[in-house]
């Protein structure tokens, strides 16, 4: 049986080009109840150069709330159809 039969979706991206050494990551969604999901994500980035944990931080504290606020409010149009249907 496959994660979709389960209602469970997974999104996965790879960085082709760019100047990162790595990026990659993972979004996974599975229903927990009545109109409810749980949404994982999961980002491994590799910049190539060192960075101070300060820094890396920061990052995180900033983009991770940015993307959740972005999820609500998508999700605050009501269920999406198609791809078509995605806010901009």
């Amino acid at each position: 049986e496959t994660q979709a039969a389960k209602g469970i979706y997974v999104a996965n991206w790879r960085l082709e080009a760019g100047n990162l050494l790595e990026n990659r990551g993972q979004w996974k969604v599975k229903p927990v109840g009545k109109n409810k999901a749980l949404v994982s994500y999961r980002m491994i980035t590799d910049p190539g150069i060192t960075l101070p944990t300060w820094m890396v931080n920061h990052g995180m504290a900033f983009t991770l709330p940015d993307i959740i606020r972005g999820i609500r409010k998508g999700l605050s149009h009501g269920p999406l159809e198609s791809q078509d249907d995605f806010p901009e």
